[in-house]
């Protein structure tokens, strides 16, 4: 609320914004619904009601609201994105705002979670609980690559709390939220949940619940709890061409919040796991280049020299099929699944090596902090393609150079570029242009389909693929290798 009494007004912003609501305790923890007391049937069948629940976890739910200074107008590369942060604000004196957001209990000590773009840069901090108290509140730790945030409340006072979910909601399953919508305390809605592992850009380890329960401002850090009265979300964004919601919202998932809050809580910081590899996803054509029948897991560039993964014997062109039994989707899976195993402790990864597989044990390191996560921009993955790459090649240490491209934002889409050094050509090793030639003509006369080859670029390495009957060397020039799309066929085609 304004200092007026008028309820803050809604800043639309196109970009990806956060909804920062306010902290609504949620006493899931104290007060469990049984799943038998809940109406489980289809809503044609019969009336529904979450009256029972939402007056047990209610409670537990609190509205946050912050001081703080007013930040910049972002500026470029982000006006025409549709994604919204749901953060109610309202004008103070001078440079000083007021934001609003939500959030919920985790413990009865009156630690609650909400998310950190709620809090970042506050000034001061007030939650207000349902029974109509307010409490002054300090930030105990932060998580911004997960955008959440554990206060603490200044006070001795016990209160009822939530619980996470153990499992992940299945894509259907009924979700009930709860939060300060457009600063209107205590509002709850309903929707089902609508898909998992949802990649918003938005940070490193996104991935994201997606719910049609209608999300507005004031939300953000708010909860979606399942018919249990546990929590399984934590409301984040939403997906909004108006800045209002249209029934996509996204939220943090339960097992990913249950990791940040024992960190923040125990040492102030989250401390994730690392074992040291450069990896690129696994495309169909890296999977043909491998000699496998489908794309799976992760293809490891290399090993970070003394890692973790190079003490237990990976190698670069290794497949990491798995880790601890659960399939591997593509980098940014393999990232989420180590960081969320703690520093020390061991995991195992399936490794497919040469058509075999084999389980390797290694223990667990912390993320050395000057790591920095990068999004997966493999140029493998991309598509709309030109007709063709011509890449000159000349000698150099341990490889063949590539001297020059043509096009270059074509080479540079399928991940070559100028200064390049081509390592390897259908997994062996080549060291001048002739022996690249060479490997090239003993994988047409195998019936290889495509051509795997690893390339140095500065200090990074990484492996690319190319169908074979798209590669040829140009008899003009044996230092040349052409590669042509269908679209322009090496001896002509029908128009």
């Amino acid at each position: 609320m304004s200092r007026n009494g008028r309820l803050p007004r809604s800043r639309t912003v196109n970009r990806v914004l956060p909804l920062v609501a306010t902290v609504l305790g949620l006493g899931a923890g104290a007060h469990v619904t049984s799943a038998a007391s809940l109406p489980s049937g289809p809503p044609a069948a019969r009336a529904m009601s979450f009256a029972t629940l939402v007056a047990r976890v209610e409670p537990d739910v609190i509205a946050v609201r912050v001081s703080k200074v007013e930040a910049p107008a972002p500026s470029g590369g982000v006006a025409h994105n549709d994604f919204t942060r749901l953060d109610e604000q309202t004008s103070g004196a001078g440079n000083i705002i007021e934001a609003g957001g939500s959030g919920f209990f985790v413990s009865p000590d009156g630690y609650a979670l909400t998310n950190n773009h709620v809090v970042e840069g506050a000034m001061s901090i007030q939650v207000k609980t349902t029974d109509g108290h307010i409490y002054s509140a300090h930030v105990a730790g932060k998580d911004p690559k997960t955008d959440l945030a554990l206060i603490k409340v200044d006070t001795n006072r016990r209160f009822s709390y939530a619980t996470f979910a153990d499992h992940p909601p299945s894509v259907g399953d009924w979700v009930l939220t709860i939060g300060s919508q457009f600063g209107f305390d205590n509002t709850v809605t309903a929707g089902i949940v609508s898909g998992h592992g949802r990649n918003i850009g938005v940070g490193p380890y996104d991935d994201y619940l997606q719910i049609d329960a209608p999300i507005n401002r004031g939300s953000s850090g708010g909860p979606a709890f399942n018919m249990k009265g546990q929590v399984v979300g934590i409301n984040s964004a939403i997906y909004s061409p108006c800045g209002g919601s249209v029934g996509v919202a996204f939220d943090v998932p339960a097992a990913t919040a249950k990791f940040v809050v024992s960190g923040l809580k125990e040492q102030g910081r989250v401390l994730r796991g690392w074992v040291g590899v450069h990896l690129q996803t696994m495309t169909p054509e890296l999977a043909s280049g491998f000699g496998l029948s489908k794309a799976e897991g992760v293809v490891v560039d290399a090993p970070v020299p003394d890692s973790p993964a190079a003490q237990a014997g990976i190698r670069a062109g290794d497949i990491i099929a798995d880790v601890d039994g659960a399939p591997i989707k593509d980098r940014p899976d393999f990232g989420r699944r180590i960081g969320m195993i703690s520093p020390g402790h061991q995991a195992k990864l399936r490794i497919l090596r040469d058509g075999n597989s084999k389980l390797v044990a290694l223990t667990v390191a912390a993320k050395p902090d000057a790591i920095e996560a990068v999004v997966n921009t493999s140029p493998v993955e991309t598509a709309a393609l030109e007709p063709r790459i011509v890449l000159a090649l000349a000698p150099a240490d341990h490889g063949a150079l590539i001297t020059s491209v043509t096009p270059e934002k074509l080479a540079a889409a399928r991940g070559v570029k100028a200064g390049d050094v081509v390592l390897s050509v259908g997994r062996t090793a080549v060291a001048n242009p002739g022996q690249v030639r060479q490997q090239l003509q003993a994988l047409r006369r195998a019936g290889k389909q495509t051509v795997l080859m690893r390339v140095r670029a500065g200090s990074a390495i990484r492996f690319i693929a190319l169908p074979l009957e798209q590669v040829a060397l140009t008899p003009q020039d044996e230092r040349q290798i052409q590669a042509w799309t269908p679209a322009d066929p090496p001896n002509g085609g029908p128009n």
